[in-house]
């Protein structure tokens, strides 16, 4: 024997009793957050856990197998409590399978094993199975949110598998084991209990640390939102553009970034004043904001009256489309502007592109993106203003009719403006 002689019933009651005040301090530690009700399940599972534990402890007369039910639904509430923590609803029929399955089997199947003399120490095995199974569905919904659930999450998933493999292993011995097999020495019941004790302090400091963590990132999302958009229009900020366009072109062998800018906005500011063109830029910010599909696709604020529009994946065809979209999304708006030939806000854009054939995770490819996007947008400028143009061969139709030959003149006074 490893272990010195000890009072089995004793340890096992010494154990109960420090799982179950890791579920006090679960329980206690719950607060009124978005995850105080999975925190609570764990607390009520770990004390649920330890009254199994302390039952089985001190069993007689059928006592063993009330404790081995109330073990398996603490097993089965703290799976539930992480299907809450991954934001889905709880299973009932599923949470009560376990437990009343071991009960029928611990019961009226096994007291027909034993009258028939068939009962043997495989007979326990159901209750590792069962167990291990709903151990291993608490870690698939830890991995499910491994995200949200941080660096607690991942040790946590990591922990409940090695339990599982544990009590499978168990099971399995369980299966093979003949009378007077080392796999029934009193040596494998120690560290069963011992492991047992350290998963669960773990598993409650674990689920602690997860659930602080991702209060914090909630109550941090507004200010890193805030840190991320324009003031004025709500869009997405330069900076949020440059870390954004840096990841789409690293996972992105295929994409377009349209230049967007606002034409003749200075002579909007002179004509109507500074709040107006706050207000204008709102509204032009608003309508490549509803342009905006695809998920990976961001509008974003580049700077004054530019912004940038980023289309993961989309090839020259998809943004001459999407560009044609955002010209009608401005004529819709209809914002009147006595500075510009049409007589209301217009806007002009260039689009650069990304192929397949470019170098993936090239370190300059954003700054070429946008350095393709701008010199196409100043040709569109050049040409007249209120269309697209791309970069090279792409050339974007004229996507508004040519003006009359006597408003040239003003066409001409407006260029120069």
């Amino acid at each position: 024997m490893i272990f010195p002689p000890l009072h089995a019933p004793t340890l096992l009651v010494a154990t109960a009793l420090v799982i179950a005040f890791s579920g006090l301090v679960l329980l206690l530690s719950r607060g009124r957050g978005r995850d105080a009700g999975p925190l609570a399940l764990w607390g009520i599972a770990l004390i649920l856990g330890a009254a199994g534990l302390a039952l089985t402890a001190v069993a007689h007369d059928g006592g063993g197998a009330w404790g081995g039910a109330a073990i398996l639904l603490a097993t089965a509430l703290s799976w539930t409590a992480a299907r809450r923590f991954a934001g889905r609803q709880a299973r009932p029929g599923l949470i009560l399978l376990g437990p009343a399955a071991w009960l029928l089997w611990a019961g009226p199947v096994g007291d027909g094993l034993e009258r028939a003399g068939l009962a043997g120490p495989w007979h326990a095995t159901p209750v590792f199975a069962i167990g291990a199974a709903y151990t291993i569905a608490t870690a698939l919904e830890l991995r499910r949110r491994r995200d949200e659930a941080g660096d607690a999450g991942r040790i946590a998933t990591l922990l409940l598998t090695l339990h599982a493999v544990l009590h499978l292993a168990r099971a399995a011995s369980l299966v093979l084991a003949t009378e007077g097999s080392w796999l029934l020495s009193p040596d494998i019941g120690m560290v069963l209990v011992a492991e047992a004790l350290l998963h669960t302090i773990g598993l409650a400091f674990l689920f602690l640390a997860m659930t602080r963590e991702r209060a914090e990132r909630q109550a941090l999302e507004p200010l890193r939102r805030l840190a991320l958009s324009d003031g004025l229009t709500g869009l997405a900020n330069r900076r949020r553009l440059d870390e954004t366009l840096a990841r789409a072109v690293r996972e992105n062998d295929r994409m377009a970034l349209l230049m967007v800018d606002v034409d003749h906005f200075k002579a909007f500011n002179d004509t109507y004043g500074h709040q107006p063109g706050d207000d204008c830029l709102r509204a032009i910010g608003k309508a490549l904001g509803l342009s905006v599909r695809l998920p990976g696709e961001m509008a974003a604020r580049y700077g004054g009256e530019e912004f940038i529009l980023l289309l993961p994946g989309a090839d020259e065809a998809a943004a001459l489309a999407r560009a044609e979209d955002i010209h009608a999304r401005i004529a819709a708006l209809a914002i009147a502007h006595g500075g510009s030939p049409p007589g209301r806000v217009t806007v002009s854009i260039g689009i650069a592109t990304r192929r397949s054939h470019d170098t993936a995770g090239e370190a300059g490819a954003p700054d070429r993106l946008l350095r393709d996007a701008d010199a196409a947008l100043y040709a569109a400028k050049a040409e007249g203003r209120n269309r697209t143009r791309g970069p090279g061969s792409v050339r974007g139709p004229v996507l508004r009719p040519s003006l009359p030959a006597h408003l040239h003149p003003a066409l001409e006074r407006a260029r120069s403006a």
